[in-house]
């Protein structure tokens, strides 16, 4: 069989080189103006508890109230601000006080400079309630939007220092959760000693509630250390969907920790987090710092 030599005159060569280029620029620029269309992430609220930031009781309730970062709690916060409140569970008849302690307090911060922070702690449990008492803040959502469908939050932890040796084994310690509004869905971010022993492991769960309790994906993390007495970013960013595209990413000190892909959505939007939880069976508390929400991942981290 003969072999057919083609040949491209000088004219011509030019002309295909110069097309490829035109492609491949063309290219580039359309994966660009994706990357940066994604990667676009305005900032909702922002506060250091600095300022006139403090701790009012409102009835028999707490909130936080006062202005930081040109942000003011709770007005400034996504959804229905002015709705937001801790959450204790205790026996209406009890002073809360005796369960709780929720305060804003100067501590020596990341960079070993006094900061002002937001202390959580439980003192004991009620026992006159059906459920454990605990200390969380509760954000609700516009009543007329999906306000917590995406959502980016971050802020700086520090767990007490003897956790570890406050935590028996199968036990867990919540710091972070979601509801939906049919109260029959939740997902959750815990330390936990499983009934082994061991060491703290990192715990992320979608959970069905109704008709009965059962999980619906479970993730255990213990490659990355829980720190202990010390502080850590926590970052956390999840699209809140019935598809597959759903997420959940957790970071630990910019460290992945958990990024669960798919369903994280039974049936209605999500009706309240809790982007501060100190809950557990045991006297837990916790100091946080630098509370940022923002629409989606932000391109640059400001820790």
């Amino acid at each position: 069989m003969s072999k057919r030599r083609i040949e491209i005159k000088s004219g011509s060569l030019a002309i295909i080189i110069m097309g490829l280029i035109l492609f491949a620029h063309c290219g580039r620029a359309a994966d660009s103006d994706i990357e940066d269309s994604s990667s676009q992430a305005n900032l909702l609220f922002k506060s250091g508890f600095e300022g006139r930031v403090n701790i009012v009781s409102v009835g028999k309730r707490h909130k936080i109230s006062g202005a930081d970062e040109s942000y003011v709690w709770p007005n400034d916060l996504p959804g229905a601000g002015n709705r937001n409140f801790f959450n204790y569970i205790v026996s209406g008849k009890k002073d809360y006080n005796q369960f709780i302690n929720t305060d804003i307090v100067t501590v020596t911060g990341r960079y070993g400079q006094p900061t002002r922070a937001l202390y959580q702690a439980i003192l004991k449990n009620d026992k006159d309630t059906r459920a454990l008492t605990r200390n969380q803040y509760n954000m609700y959502p516009s009543l007329t939007a999906d306000t917590f469908k995406q959502m980016y939050v971050k802020y700086w932890l520090k767990f007490q220092p003897d956790l570890d040796e406050i935590m028996p084994k199968n036990s867990w310690r919540m710091m972070m959760e979601w509801f939906e509004s049919g109260d029959d869905y939740r997902f959750n971010l815990q330390v936990i000693r499983t009934h082994q022993g061991g060491g703290l492991k990192w715990k992320l769960l979608g959970q069905i509630l109704k008709p009965k309790r059962e999980y619906d994906w479970l993730e255990i993390n213990d490659q990355i250390q829980v720190p202990v007495g010390e502080w850590f970013l926590l970052e956390v960013f999840w699209k809140h969907s019935s598809e597959p595209d759903g997420q959940i990413l957790v970071k630990i000190n910019g460290k992945d920790l958990f990024n669960h892909i798919g369903r994280n959505k039974l049936n209605s939007r999500l009706s309240v987090l809790m982007p501060f939880k100190c809950y557990g069976r045991t006297d837990y508390s916790q100091w946080i710092d630098d509370f940022e929400i923002w629409d989606s991942i932000p391109q640059v981290s400001s820790r």
